[in-house]
């Protein structure tokens, strides 16, 4: 959301949301909570299987969303090319979390990808794999998450819905999909 507002400053977000993955759950309270810090109202949109694209586009546009987020769910991911189209052709921009899907070259992609960089994140897990045969007890052993994420930009996205990136922005990414 941090990332997002630096590029537009939306005060309605669109978030695509499965009410039957815990995960959508998780991060939509997340994002409730995040309300009145980033000055925003957060719109949800139920989106299950891709026979609920019409309605869910057709909310976030009655609802006037100044950009969508797109959290990490098996829903988004399982029906992300049809997904991406459809904001793009309402030149919404779209942040998400899948790293991703912002990287696509070849099809629809979201504009701004921030999120773990995989590799790093099985290091991790490896790291601590190796702790347990090891011989070391899994409760002993501390939960960490990565130090940095991704941040990725798709220009091309940009382009396609009339945005222009700030030069900070895109010179702090960590890629820039040209």
């Amino acid at each position: 959301i941090k990332a997002l507002k630096k590029i537009v400053n939306f005060k309605r977000l669109g978030m695509i949301f499965n009410p039957d993955e815990k995960n959508s759950v998780i991060m939509r309270d997340q994002a409730k909570t995040s309300e009145k810090e980033f000055d925003f109202t957060l719109i949800t949109a139920k989106f299950i299987t891709k026979d609920d694209l019409d309605s869910a586009m057709r909310f976030l546009e009655e609802n006037k969303v100044d950009a969508v987020w797109l959290p990490s769910t098996s829903a988004i991911k399982a029906n992300q090319d049809i997904l991406l189209e459809a904001i793009n052709e309402r030149k919404l921009p779209s942040v998400t979390a899948m790293t991703d899907l912002a990287k696509r070259k070849d099809k629809d992609a979201a504009l701004v990808g921030l999120g773990p960089d995989y590799y790093k994140t099985g290091e991790l897990a490896a790291q601590k794999a190796l702790q347990i045969f090891a011989g070391k007890k899994p409760t002993d052993i501390p939960s960490e998450t990565l130090k940095s994420f991704d941040l990725i930009i798709n220009m091309k996205t940009a382009e396609k819905i009339g945005m222009k990136i700030p030069v900070g922005i895109s010179k702090t990414a960590t890629e820039v999909v040209k």
